[in-house]
């Protein structure tokens, strides 16, 4: 009978025991994750951090101030210079050095779990902060969110990490052109792998649309026989206006956009690529096409469009320039 009675004895205790742990928290109180930002950030840093944030937020975590009474783990983010190095020294944490590098290290601060995320710049910051809200999606353990965060200092082996879409089909080019959700996905998605550069090329092989683009978006006011076919003043406007947005949401996500522009002019024969219903008369004004080009007036025309261009895009980081036949190239400086 011995046993029983201690083992009877001892339920009730596990019992009194449970009760006061669960109400060290009040009901419906959430785990507490006090945020230390040092800094206000505009560019790629802004970014990373809304995403850690809505992580957080998904995994059912209260974000609080560093002065907060309640907290169970403290994220302090930063670049070089600011409490976030402070911290990493303390810790006897290496440091991010060239340009897009990152350090992320776990430790504890002020008698609290923490983890520093630190950037050499803001890109090399967001970086790290996309990174940890991935990881932190991993965790099902809300004492220890960042579970799945690890020790380390990255800098990138390429310094410039980039991809290029081709406009060759108009429908399926305008289907992503206007989309700005499809936008701002897809360069979540790149910036998530850390892909610095976007190129957008225009005009190659292609069937004659876009080549050249400017009509796309504008006239060239010295060149008012150089139209795009069937296009309206309004809609050369919402042109522009997504051609924008486009490059603003790119750059939200540190990546720069390169404008790659081919064929000049459109003479048909071999430039039209063996597209189905591409014209192969460049003497016929068709839709979708530009007209008005000729031997006599490209030089002065192209001349003028791409200054126009480059004063009405000057998001663009650089721009591109080639010849009917020639292969895009990537390059880090324009040529015209």
């Amino acid at each position: 009978m011995r046993p029983l009675v201690r083992v009877l004895v001892r339920i009730p205790c596990l019992m009194i025991c449970m009760c006061l742990f669960v109400a060290a928290r009040p009901a419906g109180d959430k785990p507490a994750i006090a945020l230390i930002i040092d800094g206000s950030f505009t560019g790629p840093a802004r970014h990373g951090l809304e995403a850690l944030r809505e992580a957080l937020r998904d995994r059912g975590f209260d974000i609080v101030g560093a002065a907060a009474p309640r907290t169970d783990t403290v994220v302090i983010v930063g670049l070089r210079g600011g409490i976030a190095e402070n911290t990493l020294r303390e810790w006897g944490g290496a440091l991010p050095g060239a340009a897009e590098a990152l350090a992320v290290r776990r430790g504890t601060y002020r008698g609290r779990p923490a983890v520093v995320l630190c950037g050499a710049d803001e890109r090399g910051l967001m970086y790290a902060a996309l990174d940890a809200a991935a990881r932190l999606s991993w965790s099902n353990d809300p004492r220890n969110p960042f579970e799945f965060v690890r020790d380390t200092v990255e800098r990138p082996f390429l310094a410039e990490r980039g991809v290029s879409m081709y406009t060759m089909q108009r429908a399926y080019f305008e289907s992503r052109l206007y989309d700005e959700r499809y936008w701002a996905r897809y360069f979540d998605m790149l910036a998530a792998s850390r892909i610095n550069s976007f190129v957008v090329i225009f005009g190659y092989e292609n069937g004659g649309f876009m080549a050249p683009p400017y009509p796309y978006f504008f006239d060239v006011e010295q060149f008012r026989d150089v139209q795009f076919v069937g296009l309206t003043p309004v809609e050369q406007a919402r042109n522009t206006a997504a051609f924008k947005t486009m490059m603003r949401l790119a750059h939200e996500r540190g990546i720069s956009v390169t404008a790659g522009i081919w064929d000049h002019i459109y003479r048909g024969g071999v430039q039209a690529g063996g597209i189905p219903g591409a014209p192969k008369d460049a003497a016929i004004r068709a839709p979708g096409l530009v007209w008005g080009l000729t031997g006599d007036n490209l030089s002065a025309y192209t001349k003028a469009a791409i200054r126009k261009f480059l004063q009405v895009f000057p998001e663009l980081r650089t721009h591109q320039a080639g010849a009917p036949g020639s292969a895009p190239r990537p390059s880090r400086e324009g040529t015209a």
